[in-house]
């Protein structure tokens, strides 16, 4: 399981600039163009998620809520 860091601003920007300067140092240029665009989706694919889960359930609701709505539903 990922463990959880955390960082202060300058701190995480600091560690992102060594571990790119890191991976630009240690991959060949093709390597390290083909991380950056799967970084790239990566990240924009996180923050689609966020942003249709926001518009797919409202913010009072939670998953679990959802779920137990749905299995009450089925019962009736």
């Amino acid at each position: 399981m990922l463990g959880v860091i955390i960082m202060d601003p300058c701190t995480l920007n600091v560690f992102i600039a060594a571990l790119t300067n890191h991976f630009y140092t240690t991959l060949s240029r093709d390597d390290f163009i083909s991380l950056g665009i799967i970084l790239r989706e990566l990240s924009k694919t996180m923050l689609n998620t966020l942003v249709y889960e926001d518009f797919c359930r409202p913010p009072d609701k939670t998953s679990a809520e959802e779920i137990e709505d749905l299995e009450i539903a089925d019962l009736d």
